[in-house]
């Protein structure tokens, strides 16, 4: 796998997927300047990048494998059919 550094804007549908200086960067919205600070930061700090790459591919790793997604879909399925919301 890739693993590659992340730039993400603060849009709330992304919170759950990146969190800052974690598994990758949040930027403010609308703002060249955060996303060009952003790249320079991931550019100059290799300890960062690696260790954003690395926690980012384990988090998709863990949360979005093919197998792993399916059951989700499988128990939302499930939950409908039995009326439970």
């Amino acid at each position: 796998g890739c693993g590659c550094g992340v730039i993400v804007t603060d849009l709330e549908a992304l919170e759950d997927v990146v969190e800052d200086r974690i598994n990758g960067l949040v930027v403010r919205q609308r703002s060249p300047e955060a996303i060009a600070e952003a790249v320079v930061s991931l550019l100059q700090d290799r300890y960062l990048l690696g260790h954003l790459r690395a926690a980012g591919r384990h988090r998709v790793v863990k949360s979005f494998d093919w197998s792993k997604v399916a059951q989700d879909y499988q128990n939302l399925i499930q939950n409908l059919i039995d009326g439970d919301n």
